[in-house]
């Protein structure tokens, strides 16, 4: 009897232990599944906030931030101009030969004209999209026929025939249609920055020993017969008119040398038949080869060497040589002449290589 009720008492302490453990288990189980669940909720977090963080920087450069830097050109440039027309040129009369000041004033009125005619049109004119089509290779972004040369923008959503870059400057991408017009905007204005260097030493120099002095600004000094707003002006800004001619020359001399570069790098890409968007693929590619056959290539060198052109009678299809591929750039065929298209301002459209490149033969030119 005493040893029935001792297997009994064993049987059901076993049963509580062993629900107590199934117990156990079942919470621990509960408790990893709601851990996964945590950890998989907060590793999403970040993914989602750079989603959206995504989404709304795209949105910005395209809508706000491209509105933004189109009004800053033109009021940078009323800030110039203002400057040039209504100080420096009537002060530079005491200082220069007097036939040079109708000069001046003609050569700003140009480079003006010509400024905003090629930054309208850089802005306004569509930079080129394939033609509607489901021949291959089709784009896996946008799902559209790509041809050769074209290349897909993220931020304006589509293809882009010769697209050099996005340019938040004129909000929208530079490509086959505009790309005359901008590196003319971008040249003239380089140019226009050249002619504030050379014609406004001077009185840079005069106003930047008065700065912050108690000195008579040298403006406010002079009688000036080409300015017979002197007076108001000095009236109403006296300390700040020796500050904004050295604003202006500073701002010249940074566009000076950022757009003198610019316009250089542009003009390389150009004589070698190639765009930005294509010498990056290029190296890009290339950094991929070299990594499927395991082959190792310092960043400095893939930066600053060009490994396509190691061999010299390479060349890219689209390179019709240095000549060719200017005339098919300005657009000069058909009667066009530099001095009346280019000088001048122009809506003329470019030429486009793909029509005149033979890939099968250019290939091996030297």
């Amino acid at each position: 009897m005493i040893g029935c009720q001792v297997s009994l008492i064993r049987t059901v302490g076993d049963r509580f232990l062993l629900r107590r453990s199934d117990i156990t288990n079942w919470y621990m189980l509960k408790f990893h599944l709601w851990s996964r669940r945590f950890v998989t909720g907060v590793s999403a977090v970040p993914s989602s906030i750079s989603l959206h963080y995504i989404r709304f920087l795209n949105a910005f450069i395209r809508t706000g931030l491209g509105t933004a830097l189109y009004c800053l050109v033109h009021f940078l440039l009323v800030i110039i101009v203002g400057c040039e027309y209504l100080i420096l040129f009537p002060y530079e009369q005491q200082v220069r030969p007097s036939f040079l000041i109708p000069l001046y004033y003609t050569i700003g009125a140009y480079l003006i004209v010509c400024i905003l005619f090629h930054y309208q049109k850089a802005c306004s004119v569509d930079p080129g999209r394939p033609e509607f089509s489901n021949e291959e290779p089709l784009c896996i972004s946008c799902g559209y026929h790509k041809p050769e040369g074209a290349h897909h923008c993220s931020l304006c959503g589509r293809c882009v025939l010769y697209m050099d870059h996005h340019c938040v400057w004129i909000n929208q991408c530079v490509g086959l249609n505009n790309h005359r017009y901008f590196l003319q905007f971008v040249i003239y204005v380089w140019f226009s920055q050249c002619f504030i260097l050379t014609a406004n030493y001077t009185a840079f120099w005069e106003h930047f020993y008065s700065v912050n002095r108690l000195s008579v600004i040298p403006y406010c000094a002079q009688h000036l017969s080409l300015a017979p707003w002197r007076g108001l002006l000095c009236s109403l800004m006296p300390n700040l008119l020796s500050s904004y001619i050295c604003f202006v020359y500073g701002l010249a001399a940074l566009l000076f040398i950022i757009l003198g570069m610019f316009a250089a790098w542009n003009m390389y890409l150009i004589s070698i038949g190639e765009t930005f968007v294509d010498y990056l693929a290029g190296l890009i590619g290339l950094s991929a080869f070299e990594h499927e056959m395991g082959m190792t290539l310092p960043l400095w060198e893939l930066q600053h060497r060009d490994y396509r052109r190691k061999q010299h009678r390479w060349r890219p299809p689209t390179d019709l040589g240095f000549l060719e591929n200017w005339r098919c750039f300005l657009g000069l065929k058909q009667g066009r002449t530099f001095l009346r298209h280019i000088l001048l301002p122009s809506s003329h459209y470019p030429i486009d290589r793909r029509l005149i490149c033979k890939n099968d033969v250019l290939s091996f030119i030297v």
